[in-house]
C-alpha cells in the first residue's frame, strides 16, 4: 500500500465502474469496507425508500453514495480483516449456481430485466442491472455509457475462474453466440478463448518444468534442506508481501498476529493531507502502483 489518503472524485470511479475496470472494484466505497455519515445513508435511502438495494447490494450501496457525493476519501492502508468461507458469494467457485438460483428467489421481481444477453450466472450481468438503475435514478451523475465489449469480456474473465470447479462448456456456447450477435463475427470470442488457451498452457508448462528441476535435484541426492530453502525461496520471496496463519482460533486471535505482522508489509503513512484524484488517469496510477508490487513480489 502507499499509505496515501486520496481525495477521489465520484465521478471518476462511476466512470470505471460503466467501464468494468477491475481496480474500481478495491476502492469503492461498499458498506463492508466503509465508515459512512448517518445523515447520507438517510438522503440515498430518501430517493429509493430503502438503502440495500437489489440486485447487488454491496455495489448499489457504492452507487448510492457515489451519487450523493462529490468525492470521498481513500485510506490506501489495511483498516479491516476480512474472511471467506465456502458457503458465502466470495467462495462462489463452489456451488455457484446453485447460489444464484436461491438468491433471486428472495425478489419477485425479475433482476435482470432490461440487460442484453444476460447470464444468470455470472455477475457482470447484475452489475449492468444496477447500473442501469442508477442511470434513470439518478442522469446527471451516472451520465457515462456502459462499455459493452467490456461487459462481454467480464463475462468471459469469470467463467474461466469456474471452469476448474464446475461445467462451464455450455455457457461458453452461449456466451459466443451472444459475442456474435453483438459484434457481428466470432472474432471477439475467438481471440479470447485463444488467449486463455495460451495462458493455460504456458502456466501448465511452467507448472511441469518447476516439477521437473525438483524432480532432478530429489535425484541427485542433494541435501533436503537446501531443496527446501530453494523451494521456499521460489513460492515465498524474500520480502514478503503477504502473511499466512493456518488454525487461528478466532477473529480476536488473527486481529493479534496481523497487528505484528502488517507494518512489516506495508509503507508507514505518508502523509495524512487528501491527494486530489479526479479522473481515470487516478486508477492507471493505483493499476501500475499494483502492478509494480507484483512485479517486485516475483523478482524477489
Amino acid at each position: 500500500m502507499t499509505g496515501k489518503l486520496f481525495e477521489v472524485a465520484s465521478d471518476a470511479v462511476i466512470q470505471g465502474l460503466c467501464e468494468f475496470q477491475p481496480l474500481v472494484e478495491r476502492i469503492i466505497p461498499r458498506m463492508l469496507n466503509c465508515a459512512v455519515e448517518r445523515c447520507l445513508v438517510e438522503q440515498a435511502a430518501g430517493a429509493t425508500n430503502r438503502f440495500f438495494v437489489p440486485p447487488l447490494p454491496d455495489y448499489s450501496t457504492a452507487c448510492q453514495l457515489l451519487s450523493i457525493t462529490e468525492s470521498y476519501h481513500f485510506i490506501d492502508l489495511p483498516l479491516f480483516i476480512t474472511g471467506a468461507s465456502v458457503h458465502s458469494n466470495t467462495g462462489m467457485r463452489f456451488g455457484r449456481k446453485q447460489k444464484f438460483d436461491a438468491y433471486p428467489s428472495l425478489y419477485n421481481v425479475d433482476l435482470l430485466a432490461g440487460v442484453r444477453h444476460p447470464m444468470k450466472y455470472l455477475i457482470p450481468p447484475y452489475l449492468v442491472a444496477t447500473f442501469l438503475f442508477f442511470q434513470e435514478l439518478y442522469p446527471r451523475k451516472f451520465r457515462h455509457p456502459i462499455n459493452m465489449d467490456a461487459y462481454y469480456r467480464a463475462m468471459f474473465t469469470e467463467l474461466t475462474m469456474y471452469e476448474d470447479h464446475d461445467d462451464a462448456a455450455e455457457e461458453y456456447k452461449q456466451l459466443a453466440v451472444y459475442m456474435k450477435e453483438y459484434s457481428g463475427s466470432n472474432e471477439m470470442f475467438e481471440s479470447l478463448w485463444q488467449k486463455h488457451t495460451a495462458e493455460k498452457e504456458a502456466l501448465r508448462q511452467k507448472n511441469n518444468s518447476s516439477l521437473h528441476l525438483l524432480t532432478e535435484r530429489v535425484r541427485n541426492n542433494k541435501p533436503l534442506y537446501r531443496l527446501a530453502k530453494k523451494v521456499k525461496s521460489y513460492v515465498a520471496p524474500s520480502v514478503p508481501t503477504y502473511a499466512e496463519f493456518s488454525n487461528v482460533e478466532s477473529v480476536y486471535d488473527a486481529a493479534r498476529l496481523l497487528n505484528a505482522s502488517l507494518p512489516t508489509l506495508v509503507q508507514k503513512p505518508t502523509s495524512l493531507h487528501p491527494e486530489p484524484a479526479n479522473s481515470s488517469l487516478f486508477l492507471h496510477e493505483l493499476r501500475s502502483a499494483q502492478q509494480l508490487r507484483g512485479q517486485r513480489a516475483r523478482a524477489g
